[in-house]
């Protein structure tokens, strides 16, 4: 195959070397205009020598501030004192110029490399003539060696007397808010406040009994009063209170005994009936005692239920008095969190202060710089010839015009060959991948594959779930070990896109599903907070969820569990005011940190790019990132930018997924 695609190539070029012969005479043409219109500027180079004085370190590896001596000396500091020590306006070089720094900063190169002796600083100056070379170059190493004894040296003792004074202002300020913590633990009696958390569930828990208690004496009363009949009919209060304590009297020492009395006097006057008539003495003791039995057990009855009253509002009593207590300690559980984090806040800066004053100790203590001339200023050095070059030039301009003609002739053959043109299928999306299937310049990590899922019954975000054998599942499972790095999946990634509709959440979702039929834990966060989708999908609660875990929430009480085995959900939870100050607050991290030791993978269903940072935000702290596309050439486009933006903010871009299937029928713009 490669053979049969060689010939036609090499007829092309054989009948157009004509054309490429034109294409290399007229390249050559422009290199020769450029050497004669250019002027010929004569080269002086000079080599320096940069070490410390005194290095604490000797086995170290040369620090940054060596490497970084090139930069000094092309600086405008040491540019300008340069000019004005030597007056280089007035050379020939820069006739003309009213200020010759930024030629000097655009012509001046310095490299540096490592010697026997040391930093070895190769520092070169193209000028028109050969003096001016070499006064340039002259005037350059003097301001630098003066810059580096006079001027640096007066920058480091301002910013040690500015970091010194910072210090103690923050010394004073942290002081003050020790002792601001310290007066108010004294005053609330120390920093272990407590909560009555545990006595106020007892005591709820014994309340609620309480009540039933109370209910269930005041039913054996009302049962005791309508057993009591005739007996209590038409008593005054006071009159029903002394009939009951008379009746107490006789009464039996327990409620069971009353009511085992009562049967048996019952079961008696049965038989009296039987034998005796109605005003028979006997019959009428037997009703009589009946009657105060009666009394005595409604009296037991209300003396329970009055107890059981007295002993509910004794509970209600104390329960109010812990919840004002409850109250009052979470007032001061705030107020010393705020004084304990001002304390945490400025000892961290204060830590930070004394960690930049100890570098600039150490950077005082190893010495200063010795700059040294290794080789003064010379021109004419057989290594630095005068510019421009004239034979690397031309032959540069050469093969240029080579290729260009090279190029323009395979060109009008591939119009006029349906050969050639059949041996490079060409399609919409061609320009963004290469033939290594790398997309976009990132690894491609597959495409999901054309489905519709109104033919199954279910969304397209959930086929993976449904139909976990078939071609769409297959494709997602491909993709899922695309994912993995080193062997081993994501603890945490997000699924984003350049903007809406490209397929975030149907990949985000069959991901999910897929990773937990594997025997993973997995928990899904709706990050796509103004159109949310992942609480319609698995069929949960969507009124609160990751908005609120970030305003201090409770992870546990706002995850959902799902129908799906092993997959939950963490909804949205709503529009935040400013959600960008909330991922860029210090509880993210944490929950991040919190969510990923809880769960085998967490996967953020991502805003789009376009619509708003939170993707980006996550992106730069979630160990991974997929980006989703639409297989055409618009999306492609879009998604060229997007790659850049989460690479700016140091995202591990896994790759670019492929998004070939139709929405669902209730599917959103945000999907």
């Amino acid at each position: 195959m490669i053979g049969s695609g060689a010939d036609p190539i090499l007829a092309a070029l054989r009948g157009r070397l004509a054309v490429i012969s034109a294409f290399v005479l007229a390249a050559l043409v422009v290199g020769g205009l450029y050497l004669a219109l250019t002027p010929r500027r004569v080269v002086a180079v000079s080599k320096v020598l940069v070490e410390r004085i005194a290095n604490p370190n000797p086995s170290a590896e040369p620090d940054a501030v060596i490497d970084a001596q090139s930069d000094v000396i092309r600086s405008s500091d040491v540019l300008r004192l340069a000019d004005a020590k030597a007056q280089l306006g007035s050379l020939q070089t820069f006739k003309g110029l009213r200020d010759p720094v930024p030629n000097l900063r655009k012509n001046l190169s310095v490299s540096t490399s490592r010697s026997a002796m040391g930093n070895l600083l190769t520092i070169t100056y193209p000028a028109a003539t050969e003096q001016d070379a070499v006064d340039i170059l002259d005037a350059i190493v003097d301001a630098y060696r003066g810059y580096q004894t006079n001027q640096q040296q007066q920058k480091t003792q301002k910013l040690s007397a500015e970091l010194t004074a910072d210090r103690k202002s923050l010394a004073d300020r942290l002081d003050a808010a020790q002792k601001a913590l310290s007066d108010y633990d004294i005053a609330t009696g120390g920093a272990g406040l407590d909560t009555p958390a545990a006595r106020m569930n007892s005591v709820s828990n014994a309340l609620t009994e309480s009540t039933l208690a109370t209910l269930s004496a005041k039913r054996d009363y009302d049962k005791a009063i309508n057993s009591a009949g005739d007996a209590l009919t038409g008593l005054t209060d006071a009159e029903l209170e002394k009939a009951m304590k008379e009746a107490g009297a006789y009464a039996p020492e327990s409620a069971e005994m009353i009511e085992q009395e009562v049967r048996m006097l019952e079961a008696q006057i049965v038989e009296l009936h039987q034998t005796y008539a109605d005003n028979h003495p006997t019959v009428v003791r037997a009703l009589q005692r009946l009657k105060q039995v009666r009394i005595a057990q409604a009296s037991s009855a209300r003396a329970r239920w009055l107890s059981a009253q007295e002993r509910e509002a004794d509970l209600q009593k104390s329960l109010a008095q812990l919840q004002r207590d409850a109250s009052v300690q979470t007032t001061k559980q705030t107020e010393r969190a705020k004084l304990a984090a001002e304390v945490a806040r400025l000892q961290a800066r204060a830590d930070d202060l004394d960690g930049r004053l100890h570098d600039l100790t150490l950077m005082t203590a190893a010495g200063s710089l010795s700059v040294s001339v290794v080789t003064p200023a010379e021109a004419n050095n057989p290594d630095f010839p005068p510019v421009p070059r004239r034979a690397p030039i031309l032959v540069t301009a050469g093969l240029i015009g080579l290729a260009l003609g090279g190029l323009f002739s395979i060109a009008g053959d591939l119009r006029g060959s349906d050969k050639l043109r059949g041996m490079l299928p060409v399609r919409a999306t061609l320009p963004l991948v290469d033939s290594r299937g790398q997309t976009l310049g990132i690894k491609k990590l597959g495409s999901l594959p054309e489905a519709d899922p109104n033919q199954e019954g279910h969304p397209v975000e959930m086929l993976a779930q449904a139909d976990p054998f078939g071609a769409f599942a297959n494709s997602v499972r491909q993709m899922r070990s695309a994912c993995e790095i080193e062997g081993a999946l994501p603890a945490s990634m997000i699924v984003t896109s350049a903007s809406s509709g490209e397929g975030k959440t149907t990949l985000a979702a069959n991901l999910a599903c897929t990773m937990a039929r594997e025997g993973r834990k997995v928990l899904l966060i709706d990050l796509n907070f103004a159109h949310p989708r992942l609480h319609e999908l698995f069929n949960v609660p969507g009124d609160t969820g990751f908005l609120q875990l970030l305003e201090g929430g409770d992870a546990v009480e706002l995850i959902r569990s799902t129908s799906v085995l092993r997959v939950d959900v963490l909804p949205a939870g709503g529009v935040p005011s400013d959600s960008t100050a909330l991922l860029n607050g210090e509880s993210f991290p944490h929950n991040l940190s919190m969510l990923t030791s809880a769960y085998d993978h967490v996967i953020f269903d991502g805003n789009a790019l376009a619509i708003g940072d939170d993707a980006r935000i996550v992106a730069s702290l979630a160990d991974a990132t997929i980006l989703v596309s639409k297989d055409m050439a618009a999306s492609l486009r879009r998604a060229a930018g997007a790659r850049d933006m989460l690479l700016m903010v140091g995202a591990n871009l896994l790759g670019l997924a492929l998004n070939r299937t139709h929405p669902s029928a209730n599917s959103i713009s945000t999907m």
